[in-house]
């Protein structure tokens, strides 16, 4: 029994990372290379598992971002993303909460501060209501009705902090060993 998991420096799909480092003429015979034989589709092989995880992203790695160092092209950021909206569908089924998502995962660690100081003042509150949740429903499942009967603030709200408990970021470029 897999109890969690601790994802570093991991993405959601290798093809983008696999057509980064080799001539844009061989595109077609890497995607179709990958696809058959390497096909790493961490994403779907995530939607599988139902247990807690922690996802380190590396805000300076060079691997598996697309544009080295930057963090907004980090490919963990599209599993988070992906992973996210498929177990909390209620959380994340608008424009505004999905464009929100996207912003505090791609934001420096200065407009993360600020952006959960904005919807996440009252953290206990939140706990309190996460906690409920999993009393009510002790065997996890996801997809997962949590956020079903929510406001579009309360949808808000939740979107940012449920990030804060999957993703933990480590400052250090991609072969760095963690402490």
């Amino acid at each position: 029994d897999i109890r969690g998991l601790v994802l570093d420096a991991v993405f959601d799909d290798v093809l983008p990372l696999a057509q980064r480092q080799m001539p844009s003429f061989a595109s077609k015979f890497v995607e179709k290379t990958i696809r058959y034989y390497l096909d790493l589709n961490n994403i779907q092989l995530l939607k599988l598992y139902n247990g807690p995880f922690y996802l380190i992203r590396r805000t300076q790695d060079e691997i598996i971002s697309l544009i080295p160092g930057r963090v907004e092209t980090n490919r963990g950021n599209e599993l988070l993303f992906h992973v996210l909206h498929y177990r909390y569908p209620f959380i994340y089924n608008d424009d505004q909460t999905l464009t929100l998502l996207r912003r505090y995962i791609c934001s420096s660690h200065t407009q993360r501060i600020a952006l959960f100081d904005q919807y996440c003042l009252n953290q206990s509150e939140l706990q309190t209501q996460t906690r409920e949740y999993r009393m009510e429903n002790p065997t996890p499942s996801y997809p997962c009705k949590f956020g079903e009967n929510f406001s579009l603030l309360e949808r808000q709200r939740f979107a940012i902090y449920l990030i804060d408990q999957y993703l933990v970021n480590f400052d250090s470029p991609h072969c760095t060993p963690l402490p």
